[in-house]
């Protein structure tokens, strides 16, 4: 990568040298060490100059644009956020104990996949019990579940 001396950048800055502007205006934007050069070779009249050009109150104008964009931004509140993915999860639930409790699914898988005739060997007879019953198993579980959560209800309330 081609560096520039501290004159290159003191005539970049007078417009000396117009052919070389954009090459050198893409240099700056990736050298740190010639951005450090170009940043020292700024004079004080400059700076006056770019000063007067500027308004006063520019920063806190750009930093109330900020903040007024940022602000449109962000999302609802936590809790209405808090409800809506409350209610994703409930309606998946709804769903799944509708499916499973009407045996949808169990007649789906039936019908998708017919058992083989023989019997499997005693090594992957559990593995085709959970494969090909889930659907049952998953029902008991939940039925088992929802008691349990019936009778600590039940215990706290006093029946």
């Amino acid at each position: 990568m081609q560096h520039f001396s501290a004159a290159e950048w003191e005539r970049f800055l007078a417009g000396e040298n117009p052919e070389q502007e954009l090459m050198m205006e893409n240099h700056l934007k990736a050298c740190d060490q010639c951005r450090q050069v170009f940043l020292e070779s700024i004079h004080a009249a400059e700076l006056k100059r770019a000063q007067a050009v500027i308004k006063p109150d520019f920063t806190a104008q750009t930093l109330s644009l900020i903040r007024k964009s940022v602000a449109k931004k962000r999302p609802s509140s936590r809790r209405t956020n808090t409800r809506s993915l409350l209610l994703y999860y409930t309606a998946a639930a709804v769903l799944t104990l509708v499916l499973t409790g009407g045996g949808i699914i169990q007649n789906v898988n039936q019908k998708l996949v017919t058992l083989p005739q023989a019997a499997p060997s005693s090594k992957y007879s559990g593995y085709g019990n959970i494969l090909w019953n889930w659907p049952a198993q998953l029902q008991e579980m939940t039925g088992s579940w929802l008691n349990n959560i019936d009778n600590i209800n039940r215990r706290y309330s006093g029946e």
